[in-house]
């Protein structure tokens, strides 16, 4: 048997829990002929499918394992047939695309033809009330480790934003489990870095890709504080109790120190997550000055600076590690200090690693010391 020769278009994308139309052009020979719609995960292997009683042409490609959803509808003789397909919301869709499958049957020889089109239209994320989508999927030349790429799809959240109401940047972190405190054989490891544990994150947030400008910071506070002028370096001379107003206006929030960690180590369990010079701004390279942000290479995430440039804070109020496992730890009821991390351009190299912790008091600022703002999905 002969495939059906057609053309298939989304005249609606198709988006998490949204109803998605395409339209599938055909022969008006085609009449009467099955036509199968796929939700399924992509998969570039093409795979032989048979069907018992039947002598099978052509092939599929198709993860079975994979699919969602399906539907068949009939070919008419307008040459022309629509459906309209209703995505679930499950974040589990993510990163699908729609299959097309067309199946031309001869039932009184049992021959089948099976034809394999895809419409190679992805399932985009769920769309944020709050930010502009700027990359629905992760970047495989930044987000290089492919199982970090999968969880962050899974999540059914756009991975790079722009926050509306700000233009502040933000990458998706989605939930995990690492190791917390030094780095297995870091000689550089201080005793506040001990003992190490295992603490789990289970919700998706997102993070500055870069730390807050002095342009951000002006543009709601009305006045640029730092001691480094220039609109695109990190802002500088700010307190934490100086940037709780900046977080309460803007619907932001400074990012607990677990969160920190987890999302400056990406995967990673090395003292950082690349050769210092090439990721970070230290006293060693900086000429004692902060820099722009983003001008380093971004970690797994797709994160800049996390490492160097300023100093960032956190929201938990500082505290001895325990060694015993926690899940989505937020810090000591109560303290005096709060932990800043990342090192900075005016410290040395053995500062400027993932597990490195510094003493800041709430109204202390310092010509190194920054911030980046977090923010939950809804």
């Amino acid at each position: 048997l002969a495939q059906t020769g057609r053309s298939v278009s989304a005249l609606v994308p198709p988006q998490l829990g949204q109803p998605a139309t395409f339209e599938m052009h055909h022969p008006v020979t085609a009449s009467g002929r099955v036509n199968i719609f796929m939700l399924t995960a992509h998969t570039p292997a093409v795979q032989q499918i048979q069907i018992p009683g039947f002598t099978s042409s052509g092939s599929m490609r198709i993860d079975p394992t994979g699919i969602l959803d399906s539907f068949v509808t009939i070919l008419d003789n307008t040459g022309v047939t629509s459906l309209t397909v209703a995505i679930p919301n499950v974040p589990a869709a993510s990163g699908y695309e729609i299959d097309t499958q067309t199946i031309d049957a001869d039932f009184a020889v049992g021959d089948l033809a099976w034809s394999d089109n895809d419409v190679e239209s992805v399932v985009a994320p769920t769309t944020l009330s709050w930010a502009t989508t700027l990359e629905a999927f992760p970047n495989a030349a930044v987000v290089i480790d492919a199982g970090v790429r999968a969880d962050i799809v899974a999540t059914g959240f756009p991975w790079r934003v722009a926050d509306s109401a700000t233009g502040i940047e933000m990458i998706l972190v989605p939930p995990g489990t690492f190791i917390m405190g030094a780095s297995p054989g870091d000689p550089s490891a201080d005793s506040d870095e001990f003992p190490q544990h295992s603490v789990t994150l289970t919700q998706t947030f997102y993070m500055s890709k870069t730390e807050v400008t002095q342009s951000q910071w002006l543009a709601q506070m009305g006045s640029n504080p730092s001691v480094n002028s220039g609109t695109t370096n990190p802002v500088d001379t700010v307190s934490w109790l100086d940037v709780q107003p900046f977080c309460s206006q803007t619907s932001m929030r400074l990012p607990t120190e677990a969160e920190w960690e987890y999302a400056c180590r990406a995967g990673t369990t090395a003292p950082t997550y690349g050769p210092l010079n090439s990721i970070a701004w230290t006293q060693s390279n900086s000429g004692g000055v902060s820099h722009p942000v983003g001008a380093k290479l971004p970690n797994g995430f797709g994160l800049h600076d996390m490492i160097g440039n300023v100093w960032e804070m956190t929201q938990d109020w500082y505290g001895p590690y325990s060694a015993a496992s926690a899940t989505n730890p937020t810090g000591p009821a109560s303290g005096t200090h709060h932990p800043l991390r990342g090192g900075s351009w005016f410290y040395f190299d053995f500062f400027a690693r993932s597990s490195s912790r510094k003493l800041g008091i709430p109204f202390g600022r310092l010509d190194n010391l920054g911030f980046r703002v977090a923010r939950d999905p809804q």
